[in-house]
C-alpha cells in the first residue's frame, strides 16, 4: 500500500482519494445552482469562497473523514480549514487556470503545514480541463510569477509562473465525481479549458496546521479536527442551519479576510 505522506512529500501531490460514491452527486449541478441563486439574492452577486460557512452540505464535505484522514497524515491531527472555493468551468468554456503556485499570494507559512484538496463534483478529465500538476516542482521553492490580463484566466490575480515547463512535465489528475486529490502549496499546477458538453465543477479546500501564520493581516479559519493551541486565526463557527442569521454574519466577516484570495 502506498504511503501517502512519503508520496506527497516526494511528488508534491497525491491522487486519488475516494470521498463518496458518484451516486451521491447526481443532482450536484442543480444543488450548486440553487445555492448560488440564494447567495445572489442575499449578497448581490455569486460567491466562490467559504460557502461552507453558509450551508451544511458543504460543511459536511469540509469535515468528511475520508478527506481529513489523509490530510492528517500530512500535517498532523490538529487541522483548520483556512479556505474553500469553487472552480466552475461551464460546458465548452474557454476558462483556464494558468500555471502557478498557491503560495505566491496566500501569505501563509510554513508551506509544509498546508494541504490543498481538490474534489471533483462532476467528471474531471483531460477533456473537461482537469487539474494538472508538475510532479516534484514543490522542491523548486517559490518561483517568480507575473500577472496576466487574460479575461479567461480564472485565478484571482491572473498569476503565471515565469519559468517554462514543457507539456511533458505536466500530469493530468483525472477524477471521477466523488474523488479528490491533494497537492502541496508550492506545487506548480493549472488547467486547460473545458472542451466537453457538461460543466466541470471542482471544489477546493485548503487545510492548515494551527501553527501556520498569516502575514497579510488578521485572518479566520474553521477548526475541523483536533485542537487549536496557537490562536493565529479567529475561529469561525459552523452553520447551525442553512443561511441562518448567525451563519450569514460569520460569512460576511470571513469574506473580508485574506483567506478569500485563495
Amino acid at each position: 500500500m502506498c504511503n501517502i505522506k512519503d508520496y506527497f512529500e516526494n511528488q508534491g501531490f497525491f491522487t486519488p482519494i475516494d470521498v463518496f460514491p458518484e451516486s451521491e452527486l447526481v443532482n450536484v449541478v442543480e444543488k450548486y445552482n440553487q445555492l448560488q441563486q440564494r447567495v445572489e439574492i442575499l449578497f448581490g452577486k455569486p460567491q466562490r469562497f467559504k460557502l461552507h460557512l453558509l450551508v451544511n452540505w458543504l460543511a459536511d464535505i469540509i469535515r468528511h473523514e475520508a478527506i481529513l484522514d489523509p490530510v492528517e497524515q500530512i500535517i498532523g491531527p490538529n487541522i483548520l480549514c483556512w479556505s474553500s472555493d469553487f472552480f466552475i468551468k461551464p460546458a465548452r468554456d474557454p476558462g483556464f487556470v494558468s500555471l502557478h503556485q498557491d503560495c505566491t499570494y496566500a501569505g501563509l507559512t510554513p508551506y509544509d503545514g498546508i494541504v490543498n484538496v481538490w474534489i471533483a463534483l462532476t467528471p474531471s478529465t483531460s477533456d473537461s480541463g482537469c487539474l494538472q500538476v508538475v510532479p516534484g516542482s514543490h522542491r523548486l521553492g517559490q518561483l517568480s510569477h507575473t500577472q496576466t490580463d487574460s479575461k479567461n484566466n480564472m485565478l484571482f490575480f491572473g498569476q503565471i509562473i515565469e519559468r517554462e515547463f514543457g507539456s511533458d512535465a505536466l500530469v493530468d489528475i483525472e477524477l471521477r465525481p466523488g474523488q479528490a486529490s491533494m497537492h502541496h502549496m508550492v506545487t506548480a499546477h493549472g488547467s486547460r479549458p473545458n472542451m466537453t458538453d457538461y460543466p466541470r465543477i471542482g471544489y477546493v479546500i485548503r487545510y492548515i496546521h494551527p501553527g501556520v501564520k498569516q502575514s497579510k493581516g488578521p485572518d479566520s479559519a474553521t477548526l475541523v479536527r483536533g485542537r487549536d493551541l496557537s490562536g493565529h486565526f479567529e475561529l469561525e463557527t459552523w452553520p447551525e442551519q442553512d443561511f441562518s442569521f448567525a451563519a450569514i454574519d460569520v460569512f460576511r466577516k470571513a469574506i473580508t479576510r485574506p483567506s478569500v484570495t485563495g
